[in-house]
């Protein structure tokens, strides 16, 4: 049986997802003017009791939790050979989506686990267990609100369930795997077990079999690695420690001593985040960096004027030292040469060129961008700008017994020469990358991380051949070779918009959309744009009442479009 037209009055209009028991929906409630998320039970299930009592003990569970982090429940019942219940729609992603884009921030990691933390307390104080806690059941809004979602495996605390395994393995507490009673303490190792995705991007207890995955439950500790992997404060490892701890007894002791010290961390400025960060994070993860790198302003004037008396005068006393120091040149100068002394050479009283930068404080780049050029379709721009090293400073005057000169400015220090076996000088290279992409770098050794872009640093690097692979699931991957030269600067711009074309649906009233025999969505609403290969596509646009359109799309790289259609006016 397929999608029913119509139960009550819910109109449900779009398959989100379709499991061995039940098939989700997101439906329109007219009554109410508003989306709902809808799941059904399979109709070959719903005449057998065990799955129908089931599927309402799911719908009663999560009602009984009504709080700002659980996904409520609006309504349960029968409809003809449908068994269903509606619950709230959450307009945004699931974590699961969200770290396909590589490991979170620390401050937005804690600021999840905080909320999911709330949701728990609010079910278990419900006496609500909810036994499947991981990241594909934690919804994340476009407004970075954080709700726990699918009380599918949840059960009572106290219907016991000793014997019974109930869950996903990676997320399942030790005591479970041995077939011991849940309390509360599993779904805390569960969370645990989300932080540690969360701050590394892979999983806690990874296995390709769940047997494998019960030994590494039962014996592994993943703490080494989160160390290894993320670079957080001892702090937040020592509370994923805890979490995940092997016996329920050493975890802690409820939702509530979890969220004290939870909120203890956040209060750490670099670990503090909001909704507001979050959600940043959601649509564009270079506009939370951005978020993240503006200095708030001070929340109180300085404790005595003092110190800003001596900002003040600062400038001026520099200021004149530096006038009198001149005057006294001048003056110098001026003065008819001692015949007695020989007078020394103009480059003796030529400014000494200072020191290479990065003997100090790190490169600055302050070259102006140059203005972005469009490739071919056929190929992702690219742009390196190499900025050649500057010319060495002129030799300093010939001292008695010296046989050489410098000619380096790296070398332009006091002291000996280095000695000749030093390693080259190393390059530096600096990405921007549009709209974002998670890096790679390939080099000889191996495979490292350097993260999400924007990244606020150049990095340095040996000179010598690399591979750089751009991730951002909306796009192919990228990749791009280099080669890196001592002492170069480079600047690699990367736009990953260029690759792909954008298409917008403007369609009245409504339909599905079929891209090259792929459901994508029912819209409006369209909250971002198709990203779609160039070249040939079929469109499809289906309506219950107005039938369907089809029609083909030549598409180019690099583009953004917007195809108005109206099915109303084409049925006239």
């Amino acid at each position: 049986m397929g999608r029913p037209e119509r139960i009550g009055d819910l109109q449900p209009f779009a398959e989100l997802a379709s499991g061995p028991t039940a098939t989700v929906y997101k439906a329109y409630q007219a009554s109410l003017d508003r989306f709902v998320l809808l799941k059904i039970l399979r109709p070959e299930l719903a005449d057998d009791a065990t799955f129908v009592q089931r599927f309402e003990e799911e719908a009663r569970l999560a009602a009984r939790v009504q709080h700002p982090n659980v996904v409520a429940v609006y309504a349960f019942g029968r409809e003809g050979p449908h068994v269903y219940f509606a619950t709230e729609f959450v307009e945004g992603v699931s974590l699961r989506e969200l770290l396909t884009r590589g490991p979170l921030p620390p401050a937005l990691a804690l600021y999840i686990a905080a909320e999911v933390a709330r949701g728990l307390k609010a079910a278990h104080e419900k006496g609500v267990l909810h036994r499947d806690l991981k990241p594909a059941n934690i919804l994340i809004s476009f407004e970075g609100q954080v709700k726990l979602t699918d009380f599918g495996m949840a059960s009572l605390l106290t219907q016991g369930g000793q014997g019974e395994i109930r869950g996903t393995p990676g997320y399942l507490a030790p005591e479970q795997v041995l077939g011991e009673a849940p309390g509360p303490a599993a779904d805390l190792f569960a969370l645990g077990a989300t932080l540690f995705e969360m701050l590394t991007g892979v999983p806690a207890f990874p296995g390709e079999a769940p047997g494998e995955i019960f030994d590494a439950l039962l014996h592994h500790d993943p703490i080494p690695r989160l160390r290894s992997l993320a670079a957080v404060p001892e702090e937040v490892v020592a509370l994923c420690a805890r979490l995940l701890a092997k016996r329920p007894e050493t975890r802690y002791a409820d939702a509530a001593a979890l969220l004290k010290d939870l909120e203890a961390l956040r209060h750490q400025p670099d670990l503090h985040a909001t909704a507001e960060d979050l959600a940043a994070y959601v649509e564009n993860p270079e506009a939370f960096f951005e978020r993240a790198a503006s200095p708030a302003p001070p929340s109180t004037p300085p404790a005595t004027p003092r110190p800003t008396r001596r900002r003040q005068w600062l400038p001026g006393a520099a200021a004149a030292t530096i006038v009198l120091l001149g005057l006294v040149l001048l003056v110098w100068q001026l003065q008819p040469p001692d015949p007695n002394n020989a007078a020394p050479s103009a480059s003796a009283f030529s400014p000494r060129p200072p020191a290479p930068a990065e003997s100090l404080t790190a490169p600055s780049f302050t070259e102006p961008r140059p203005t972005e050029q469009h490739p071919q379709p056929d190929t992702l721009p690219q742009r390196i700008a190499e900025q050649p090293a500057a010319p060495p400073p002129p030799a300093p005057p010939e001292v008695e017994q010296s046989t050489t000169a410098a000619t380096d400015t790296a070398r332009a220090t006091l002291g000996p020469p280095p000695p000749s076996n030093l390693s080259p000088e190393p390059a530096r290279l600096r990405l921007e990358v549009t709209p974002w992409a998670y890096v790679m770098l390939e080099h000889a050794e191996g495979l490292d991380s350097l993260g999400a872009t924007p990244l606020d640093y150049p990095l340095e690097l040996s000179p010598g051949s690399y591979t750089l692979h751009f991730y951002n699931p909306e796009f192919p991957p990228y990749r791009l070779n280099l080669a890196l030269q001592p002492g170069q600067d480079t600047l690699v711009a990367v736009s990953l918009w260029m690759q792909v074309a954008r298409l917008w649906l403007e369609v009245h009233p409504w339909a599905h959309v079929y891209i090259d025999d792929r459901y994508y969505d029912a819209i409006p609403p369209q909250e971002q744009p198709f990203i779609l290969p160039p070249g040939l596509h079929r469109l499809r646009l289906v309506h219950p009442e107005l039938g369907a359109y089809d029609t083909l799309l030549q598409l180019q790289a690099g583009t953004e479009q917007t195809l108005r259609i109206d099915l109303l006016q084409r049925r006239r």
